[in-house]
Formats: structure tokens, sequence, C-alpha cells
């Protein structure tokens, strides 16, 4: 059984439902849910939109739409998502990878590979592993270390690890940062919280509501959780070692101030939209 309309009259009604409850990007949206639903690319539902859905198809168009309605991320309906041209699989216990994020996964690349010797290196936070994972794919001269305080986001890590065939690659441990890890590492990666948690509570998207909370909030200033890496990444980086830190582009001042008084050298990296986004601090 198929309904009468074809997908090209339900792509348009969607549309127009999204513009109406005020959804960003509802023509990407809707796009993104129909590929999911019909299991294909989004450049081939042009192949597909005078196909009439069946039943089946429809019900689970449906409630996919249904769910975007009430604001939950795209990224969590598709259960995945693509960062740096890898595709990685999600949910709502990790943060969703963001493309401001990708500026310092090709900085903190462009380190490892000018390094001759291999490069031993450690992510404080990893989520689904969209950093480590992909600073593994970019280079043939590194080993990660990647922590989180909770299991799944290392159980999400792993598979996506085992999806890509480079879980040969990574340990992964349990730890609130630095505290279940001894020894120096080369590099260390980090996109920590860094919201405030006023913004959090009262400006934030409803979008934001749905993500893991932990993952975001970096208390009343935005830099609880900076502080104490800043703290304590030193004792943990060999001379001439390296940190990248992805943090609050208004927070830009209090972390030059901070970081500047603990490293030896440091730079403030700009985003492509021209917003300071992260902090790479030589020791």
């Amino acid at each position: 059984m198929s309904t009468k309309l074809n997908w090209r009259s339900i792509i348009k009604e969607t549309v127009e439902k999204f513009k109406r409850y005020s959804i960003p990007d509802p023509i990407s949206s809707t796009e993104f849910i129909l590929a999911n639903v019909l299991n294909c690319k989004r450049a081939d539902l042009l192949l597909r939109l005078d196909e009439h859905p069946k039943e089946d198809e429809m019900e689970r168009f449906n409630n996919l739409v249904s769910r975007r309605l009430k604001r939950e991320p795209l990224q969590y309906i598709l259960g995945e998502w693509e960062f740096m041209g890898l595709n990685f699989i999600l949910d709502r216990t990790v943060a969703i990878p963001r493309p401001e994020t990708e500026i310092l996964v090709e900085n903190a690349a462009k380190f490892v590979k000018n390094c001759e010797k291999p490069v031993v290196g450690l992510e404080l936070g990893v989520g689904c592993g969209n950093i480590i994972l992909s600073m593994l794919k970019m280079t043939n001269n590194l080993f990660m270390f990647g922590c989180d305080i909770n299991l799944k986001p290392l159980e999400l890590t792993r598979k996506n690890a085992s999806l890509m065939g480079i879980e040969a690659g990574i340990e992964l441990v349990i730890s609130d940062l630095f505290s279940n890890f001894e020894g120096k590492f080369d590099i260390i990666l980090s996109n920590p919280p860094y919201i405030s948690s006023k913004y959090l509570d009262n400006e934030a998207q409803p979008e934001i509501k749905f993500e893991p909370r932990e993952a975001l909030d970096g208390g009343e200033d935005g830099l609880e959780i900076i502080r104490k890496i800043f703290e304590i990444a030193p004792d943990f980086l060999v001379d001439g070692g390296i940190i990248f830190m992805e943090f609050g582009s208004d927070n830009l001042d209090k972390v030059e101030k901070l970081g500047s008084t603990i490293f030896r050298e440091y730079e403030i990296i700009y985003d492509y939209s021209g917003l300071s986004r992260v902090f790479k601090g030589v020791k």
C-alpha cells in the first residue's frame, strides 16, 4: 500500500511545515530525513522524487519529522553525522560534532605530520570519537589515548573506530581528565565544555537541551574545565609538547591571559568564520 502523494509533494509540504514551526534549515532537514528513510544519499533523492512512498516508509518519515518538530537535533534523529568527511555514529549520550572543531583537527594533524618520529597523543573527552579518529585517519605516525568520564562515549568511539578499521591506533580509558593517566604525551587535544551555565539555562536554542549537559557546561564563566586542563596539562606534556584546546570566542581575553602564563609559547587559532577558536600552547 502506498500514499497518493509522491515524495516531491511530501517534501514540499514538510518544508512548509518546518518553516511554520521555525525549524532551522528546513530544506536540508527534510532532505536528510528522507535520505535516511530511503537509505540513500541526498544527491540520489532527485532520482526518486516521483516515487510514491510505501506505508512503512511514510510511517518512518512522519515519525522522524515529528521528532524534528519537537526540536530534537537532526544528528540524533539520523543517528549519525559527518565530520572531516568521515561518518560518525552518535546518540544523545555525546555532544554533536560541529564544523568549527575541524580547525583544531587540521592544525593538530599538521603538527603530527611534521614530526619525524612516532607521536603519542591524548584526547580529553572523546565524545563519539570525531577528533581522535579524524586525527588517526589523517596521519600515519600517531598513536592516541582517549578518555571520557562516562563509558558510553568510549563505546561509541570504539564502535566508530571499528567501522573505520583503525581500532589498533587507540587506547580508551575511563578517566576524569588526567586522573587515570601517567607519563607524558607529545600532544594533548581537547574540546572541553566551555559554554556558560547561564547561557545554557536562558539563551541556548532548544536543540541544545537534547545534548548531554556535562559535555557543554563550562560553569559560571565557561572556563571551569579549561582552567583545570591548563593547570594540569604541562605535567603530562614532554618538553616541546603541544596542546590544542577549543574554547568559546567570548572568552578570548581570559583564555589568552591564562594560557600565556603557563606555556612558553602560544597561538590563538581562528576558525573560518573569523572567530577565535583554538588555543595552541607549547610547553
